[in-house]
């Protein structure tokens, strides 16, 4: 069984390729016949440190090339979405295309809650193009819909501590990146077990345990910090936060921060509200709440 993770430069990659490759039996001493290699994905792949189950390869969703060679010989694909990218389904449909030219059986895709052709969220429309060109390939597959990660708003802060959003009153269950992680890590090991581990066509949704406001979930951060966190929040409008996001970004192109500052219509249109109990399903808990994480990390 040889196992492709894409995103292993970024924060939650990182988590389950190392994750997956303990769970799978990253040791030297098993025969090769017991052991899970994994695939590790990047288009950076020197900065990835390899052990020995795993290998690293050039990957590039915008290189139908470069993706097959990268995907040839896998059978189990992790994909996580180009999200920096300003043609996200463009690039996932190209690569899903790889994916099943060279044969891999089961993709396992990074979603987003609510996705759906209709979402005032930009990504979400991309993210429901992806699963429907994952329906539609006749490979197997798992989507996992997660929403914004507790982990992310402590870097939304400016230099005086203030995070600013066109949130509105609108809630999400943040959830904590360790917990998405598990999730991916505990489907990836049911995969690898044989016969799809009962994921085949399944569609989960990932959430924290509480669906609060983006002003809550700064004062939960807070509440929880060990030391004086500090952290304000102040509500702008859509308008206002693209262009605090341009003068921060002058480098990025305008329709990419449009869609930047659009994340957060779809917490201020209720489609962010629902909590899901699929992570209990998967992994045995809740996890996470934004208070829980401050006190473990703040």
């Amino acid at each position: 069984m040889r196992i492709a993770i894409s995103g292993v430069t970024g924060t939650v990659g990182k988590r389950v390729s190392a994750g997956i490759r303990v769970m799978t039996g990253d040791d030297p001493a098993l025969d090769r016949q017991h052991r899970t290699y994994v695939r590790l994905l990047s288009r950076t792949p020197e900065k990835i440190v390899a052990g020995p189950s795993s290998e690293r390869a050039f990957a590039d969703y915008a290189d139908a090339e470069a993706m097959r060679k990268a995907l040839n010989g896998c059978d189990v694909f992790l994909m996580f979405p180009a999200v920096e990218a300003d043609n996200m389904a463009a690039m996932h449909e190209l690569t899903i295309g790889a994916a099943k030219a060279v044969g891999v059986h089961h993709v396992v895709y990074l979603s987003f809650q609510g996705a759906q052709e209709s979402s005032s969220f930009p990504f979400a429309r991309e993210h429901a193009q992806t699963e429907k060109l994952l329906a539609e390939s006749g490979m197997d597959y798992t989507i996992v819909r997660t929403t914004f990660t507790t982990d992310k708003l402590p870097g939304l802060a400016d230099e005086n501590k203030v995070i600013s959003g066109p949130a509105g009153n609108g809630a999400c269950a943040f959830v904590a990146e360790v917990d998405l992680a598990d999730c991916l890590i505990g489907i990836l090991a049911d995969i690898a077990a044989g016969g799809g581990g009962g994921h085949s066509r399944r569609t989960y949704t990932i959430t924290g345990p509480i669906a609060m406001t983006l002003a809550d979930a700064v004062g939960a951060l807070n509440h929880g910090s060990r030391h004086e966190a500090g952290f304000s929040y102040r509500a702008e409008t859509l308008e206002q936060a693209k262009e605090r996001l341009l003068a921060a970004h002058p480098e990025v192109n305008s329709a990419m921060l449009s869609q930047w500052a659009s994340t957060y219509e779809g917490m201020a249109n209720g489609e962010l509200s629902e909590i899901s109990r699929d992570m209990r399903k998967l992994i045995g808990t809740d996890g996470l709440s934004v208070e829980s994480w401050a006190q473990q990390n703040l």
